[in-house]
C-alpha cells in the first residue's frame, strides 16, 4: 500500500509541476508562439525535466529492493512491464499538465514559424524525452542510480542547448536566429 501511495504523490507532483511550470511560462511570455513559450525558454529544459527525472529515479529506487522477491518468483518481467506503462502515464501527464495552460489561451499554437517545423521540434523533443525516461528504467537493475541520473540530465541539457537552440529553433524561425535578434535589438 505504501508503494502505492508513493506513486500517486509522484503523479500528483508532475501534475502541478507542469500546471505552475506551464502558467509560469504563459506569465512571462512576450510573444504568444508554443515554440518560443515552451523551447526557447530554459525553464523545461533546465527545470522541469531534470525534475521529472528525478521523480522517476525515486520511483526506481523505491522500488529497488523488491526486485530480488520478484526475480524469485518469476515476476521481473511483469515488474518490468508495469514500471513502463508507469514511466510512459508519468510522462503523458507531465507533458499533458504542460500544454493545459497554452491551451487555455485560445490562440494558435505556431505563430512566428512553420506548423511542420514546429510541430517537428515538438515531436522529437517529446520523443528524446520518453527515451531517456525509459532508459532510467535501468535504476530498478543498477547499484549506482545516481549517475544514470546524471548522464540523462546532461543529454537532454546538451540537447537542449546544442542542437535545439543551435540548430532547430532556427530553422522554424529567424526570430530565434542569434544574428537576426542582434541586428533588430531583441534580447531575453
Amino acid at each position: 500500500m505504501r508503494t502505492r501511495n508513493r506513486i500517486l504523490f509522484i503523479s500528483i507532483l508532475i501534475i502541478l509541476i507542469g500546471l505552475l511550470g506551464g502558467f509560469s511560462l504563459i506569465r512571462h511570455a512576450h510573444t504568444p508562439d508554443f515554440i518560443n513559450l515552451y523551447f526557447d525558454s530554459n525553464l523545461i529544459s533546465l527545470y522541469i525535466e531534470p525534475f521529472f527525472f528525478i521523480l522517476t529515479t525515486a520511483e526506481m529506487v523505491w522500488l529497488n529492493p523488491i526486485r530480488n522477491y520478484a526475480i524469485i518468483r518469476n515476476q521481473n518481467h511483469k515488474i518490468l512491464t508495469k514500471l513502463i506503462a508507469l514511466i510512459i502515464l508519468n510522462w503523458l501527464l507531465l507533458y499533458t499538465s504542460l500544454l493545459l495552460p497554452f491551451m487555455f489561451l485560445n490562440k494558435p499554437f505556431f505563430i512566428l514559424g512553420k506548423i511542420n517545423d514546429g510541430i517537428f521540434i515538438v515531436l522529437i523533443h517529446i520523443f528524446i524525452v520518453l527515451i531517456l525516461s525509459l532508459l532510467l528504467i535501468k535504476v530498478y537493475e543498477s547499484s549506482n542510480p545516481y549517475f544514470l541520473l546524471f548522464l540523462v540530465i546532461l543529454i537532454i541539457t546538451t540537447y537542449h542547448f546544442s542542437i535545439e537552440k543551435r540548430i532547430l529553433l532556427p530553422l522554424y524561425s529567424q526570430f530565434f536566429d542569434p544574428l537576426w535578434r542582434a541586428k533588430h535589438h531583441i534580447y531575453g
